[in-house]
């Protein structure tokens, strides 16, 4: 009698003593396997569902608990990383580059949504830097300075160094030397002369640039961008656009690549009704990499610099983001990739492929 007393508080210890373990498991980051090794010494190591005899693995008892990191240890490995670890490993995306900053490992990450989102136009909306240098060599020759013409080697340094169509002349002539009044018709020994010659060149151009984007099929939207911005309205973020180009020609490419309705729904507004507002180039006195034109934009959205998103494609775009508080993403074109984006919240290539949660997720990490 007293024998099978005996054998039943033996037993009756152990489901308590696994109980027990079992119960401080529910609030415990620890693998099942791991808490297993915890509950396994009670009840003999040949009880645990991976073990077998003969092979090899080190058998565990209550005075032998040194050989837990031996047996089975390509089964823990993942599992003594810490959760929040784990979860920011998950949230390294597609992103070229993301600026790597050290996380607390008790501070659980959540994903950064802002309340506005700012464009730039061309580069990041539309791959039009080439229509841009060729349609500069095209207002050359209708203007007799046929001796002109920029190869993409040069135009890549204008759009590294310059930002406006008007600043692109005025670098030129000031470095290559002013064309004579007998072959441009303007009196350029004189500085209103030179500056009526490049409002002259300027608004040439423009409307050349306008003409063709209304003419040319090939003019669309970049890939993967027009599926950004459908997610971002519909999760109720606010979109703007902020351009270096002047209001003639930003409009016309916009209203030719933003014209369709999201797939799928013939009520909804089109991409171009989804922005609230443009700020173009000539609407503010000074262009990037100036910051004045993120500050107008944060002025009308109501939105602290730290609410708020910039999507840009060039070195000068980012400083102007910089320049207002405001966190900016780049997406490179063929003619900014060689550019050092030091700065960047995160820097993209080709943005086909990429959702907003991917870019969200890139800026959640580099922000904390």
């Amino acid at each position: 009698m007293s024998q099978k007393l005996e054998e039943t508080a033996r037993s009756t210890g152990k489901v308590l003593c696994a109980f027990t373990v079992l119960l401080s498991m529910k609030q415990s980051h620890r693998a099942p396997l791991r808490a297993w090794s915890r509950i396994q010494p009670c009840f003999g190591s040949s009880c645990h569902p991976l073990y077998k005899k003969g092979t090899g693995a080190t058998r565990l008892s209550r005075n032998n608990r040194t050989g837990r990191a031996a047996l089975w240890p390509q089964l823990n490995v993942e599992h003594r990383k810490p959760r929040v670890q784990r979860e920011r490993n998950a949230l390294k995306v597609r992103a070229d580059v993301t600026a790597e900053r050290d996380t607390s490992e008790t501070s659980k990450l959540r994903q950064f949504v802002p309340k506005a989102i700012i464009f730039d136009c061309d580069g990041v909306l539309v791959e039009s830097e080439e229509l841009h240098r060729v349609t500069y060599n095209e207002t050359f020759d209708a203007e007799g300075l046929s001796h002109i013409q920029w190869s993409q080697d040069y135009y890549e340094i204008l759009q590294n160094k310059i930002g406006g169509g008007k600043e692109k002349y005025l670098y030129h002539f000031q470095n290559e030397g002013w064309p004579t009044p007998e072959q441009c018709g303007f009196d350029t020994t004189t500085p209103s002369g030179r500056e009526a010659l490049i409002q002259h060149l300027h608004q040439s151009k423009s409307a050349r640039y306008a003409e063709r984007i209304r003419n040319d099929d090939s003019i669309r939207l970049r890939p993967g961008v027009g599926e950004i911005i459908d997610t971002a309205h519909k999760r109720g973020i606010r979109l703007a656009i902020c351009s270096a180009s002047n209001r003639e020609s930003v409009e016309a490419v916009l209203k030719r690549i933003l014209s369709e309705r999201p797939p799928g729904a013939s009520r909804s507004k089109s991409r171009f009704e989804m922005f609230e507002f443009i700020i173009a180039g000539d609407s503010v006195p000074k262009k990037k990499p100036d910051p004045l034109i993120y500050e107008v934009a944060l002025e009308r959205l109501g939105v602290a610099p730290s609410d708020c998103l910039v999507i840009e494609d060039s070195a000068i775009g980012l400083a102007a983001a910089r320049g207002a508080g405001i966190r900016c993403v780049i997406t490179y074109t063929w003619y900014t990739k060689s550019q050092s984006f030091d700065g960047a919240t995160a820097i993209f290539g080709e943005l086909d492929g990429v959702s907003l949660d991917d870019i969200l997720d890139a800026v959640t990490v580099s922000s904390n």
